[in-house]
């Protein structure tokens, strides 16, 4: 029973800590980290006190992710409140392609590592090209 109680009051303490977080918003880092000398990787880090990972949504988006942080895993969408929603976008032209590579929840900490990827252009001198037509 006192493990019980003890239980309970971590969890009373967790959804505090969270409340508290979340009237403030979310801490939120973004920085960039070049690796070997020449590619980049985009690390973020969001701080989630007392959010499990299953209460966290991360899709890919056009050269980025959408992170969505919920209040519950419950499968009611009624109780299911989204209390951190951002997409991770970075301009293609200026600084590339990136996709999500790496990610962690540890410590209340959520941390999203993208990287660097290449494009393959498509050719417009292949010998299965089609005339153009006008008119």
């Amino acid at each position: 029973a006192k493990r019980n109680m003890d239980m309970a009051n971590e969890l009373v303490s967790l959804h505090r800590r969270l409340e508290v977080a979340q009237a403030f918003g979310p801490p939120l880092a973004e920085r960039d980290v070049t690796v070997d000398g020449c590619c980049i990787q985009k690390h973020v880090s969001i701080a989630c006190p007392g959010i499990s990972e299953e209460q966290i949504v991360i899709d890919a988006v056009p050269n980025g992710i959408a992170v969505e942080i919920y209040s519950s895993t419950s499968a009611d969408a009624a109780q299911r409140n989204i209390v951190f929603s951002r997409e991770f976008t970075y301009p293609h032209t200026r600084e590339g392609h990136f996709e999500l590579w790496r990610h962690h929840l540890e410590h209340g900490i959520l941390s999203l590592i993208l990287k660097w990827t290449t494009r393959e252009k498509i050719s417009t001198s292949s010998p299965e090209k089609l005339p153009l037509r006008t008119g």
